[in-house]
């Protein structure tokens, strides 16, 4: 009798135990599959810089040994590209499109490229790449969290931008702005196609 009581407790331990595994997994399963690794691809998140707002001034320091602030370009259509910067050879081809876009240049749309490198570690990539816009540092990211642009479409959400593009007026409000899908960012296509970016502030200019 005693040894079959045994039995019952033991397979009672047994069941026990195989329902805290399953609660466990169920829980680790959760977490894995409900709770999101990155943040929504919802320009809903973007809180600061958006279009409509006043663009914040900024004075860095370039690559040539420079600064360039936004607002000397006051009375000028401004496109600015934060973007990974070293480690991101799309991210230079990227910038070296744009500068060369003849549409752009027609359109009277100057470029401001931005990263959070440091200025030495700048300087051979834009004679690598022939960069000729002003290619900033923000190594405190003071710009890039001012713009909103640490969390949305980077693969190193919090540490540098992703790939942002802000297109400011002439009158220094936010005409358009365009964010990287994160689900893009973590395939690491860092990469907008230029007719893309061309195309959307021709529509945004011929809209206003």
């Amino acid at each position: 009798m005693k040894q079959k009581r045994r039995v019952k407790k033991k397979g009672h331990a047994g069941l026990l135990g195989l329902l805290i595994l399953i609660i466990a997994f169920a829980g680790i399963a959760y977490l894995v599959f409900s709770v999101p690794a990155s943040p929504p691809e919802n320009s809903a998140t973007i809180t600061r810089a958006r279009v409509g707002d006043v663009a914040e001034n900024f004075r860095l320091p370039t690559a040539d040994g420079s600064y360039v602030s936004l607002s000397d370009y006051r009375g000028s259509l401004v496109l600015v590209f934060f973007s990974e910067g070293i480690g991101c050879d799309p991210c230079w081809r990227q910038i070296v499109e744009l500068q060369d876009s003849a549409e752009l240049s027609e359109m009277k749309v100057k470029l401001i490229a931005v990263t959070v490198d440091p200025v030495d570690k700048l300087q051979p990539i834009v004679k690598q790449w022939g960069i000729r816009v002003p290619l900033a540092s923000d190594t405190s990211m003071k710009t890039a969290k001012a713009y909103d642009t640490l969390n949305l479409g980077s693969m190193h959400p919090g540490q540098k931008p992703g790939h942002t593009f802000i297109l400011v007026g002439a009158d220094g409000i936010i005409k358009w702005r365009y964010d990287l899908p994160q689900s893009e960012a973590n395939a690491g296509m860092m990469y907008v196609p230029t007719r893309q970016v061309i195309d959307s502030v021709r529509e945004v200019l011929l809209g206003s």
